[in-house]
């Protein structure tokens, strides 16, 4: 790839010797090793960031960025939603049509959580079937509308596995700073409980 050129001209013609040919060389060498270094300092810098996988956020960056939140919060004396979500039955779908099914399942799902996540929101990938998201100036009937209807939508574009049609969902439990705990682990926890209850309903639901 080419990332830029050095022209060395003079008026006079054979103005340049091997003296000036080595030094252009030694010059040349150096920019190429400054930008394989930036180019791979970019490089370990996404790694750290995002999930390979979705291209969202991954655990360490939201564990990070949710310590910016929080001190933030309690500053300015603000509130937030929490969201816990979780792909529903993605071990049953990769143990029966395989990961690569799994991966498409869980593509399927960022791609709407994305749609519906505001650009002043954060949503990253927590786990191998979890994902987390802040979501600021909202409260939790709102959400609970949206991601409902997210839901609904999923039911309604299965994805093809052959000749089958594989309806994929999630469930989730959202909670709310400070008012559910301040601190991240208190936080999940009470969101894990609240989307395991929704699961729960959900299977409930099904077999009714």
């Amino acid at each position: 790839q080419l990332y830029g050129m050095i022209c060395l001209d003079a008026l006079m013609p054979d103005a340049f010797d091997d003296n000036d040919v080595e030094a252009m060389e030694f010059i040349r060498s150096n920019i190429q090793i400054v930008i394989a270094n930036q180019l791979q300092y970019i490089e370990k810098a996404q790694l750290a960031m995002f999930d390979q996988l979705t291209g969202l956020y991954n655990r360490h960056y939201f564990h990070e960025h949710f310590e910016m939140i929080k001190n933030k919060a309690l500053r300015y004396d603000e509130k937030f939603q929490l969201i816990l979500f979780d792909i529903d039955d993605l071990k049953k779908i990769n143990d029966q049509f395989g990961h690569s099914v799994g991966d498409q399942a869980i593509l399927k799902i960022t791609n709407h959580l994305q749609r519906n996540t505001r650009k002043s929101d954060i949503i990253a990938r927590y786990g191998g079937d979890e994902f987390i998201g802040v979501y600021f100036g909202s409260n939790e009937s709102d959400l609970n509308i949206k991601y409902e209807s997210v839901v609904a939508e999923l039911n309604r574009e299965p994805i093809r596995v052959g000749l089958q049609d594989l309806a994929l969902s999630f469930s989730y439990g959202i909670v709310e700073f400070p008012i559910d705990g301040t601190e991240l682990d208190q936080l999940f926890e009470t969101a894990d409980h609240r989307m395991y209850a929704n699961k729960t309903l959900k299977t409930q639901n099904k077999r009714g």
